[in-house]
């Protein structure tokens, strides 16, 4: 289950790659997604998300459509890595092949 990170008092805040958090949710089952407007040099949209313990990955956008459809999507891979419906290594290997 996705709920607002620290209760939503990050949104607005300044993000680890230096934009404003516009999203910021945790997963009860140990996962954190962000979602950072940029507002100097680079891609204007990113999103940062890991998995505690195991993984940490940075995806770039330029269209903030595209982030947040990718926001979406991470999450959903997430929950499909908790439900168990596969190995950790095929996960692995499927969400890397996509980011």
């Amino acid at each position: 289950m996705w709920h607002k990170y620290n209760e939503g008092l990050t949104i607005g805040l300044e993000g680890s790659e230096g934009g404003i958090i516009l999203k910021d949710d945790e997963s009860t089952d140990g996962a954190r997604i962000t979602l950072e407007s940029i507002a100097k040099g680079g891609p204007p949209f990113v999103i940062t998300c890991g998995i505690y313990g195991m993984m940490f990955t940075t995806v770039f956008h330029d269209l903030e459509s595209d982030a947040n459809s990718d926001f979406k999507n991470i999450k959903a891979l997430i929950n499909l890595f908790f439900s168990g419906e596969m190995s950790e290594e095929e996960w692995h290997d499927m969400f890397w092949d996509i980011y």
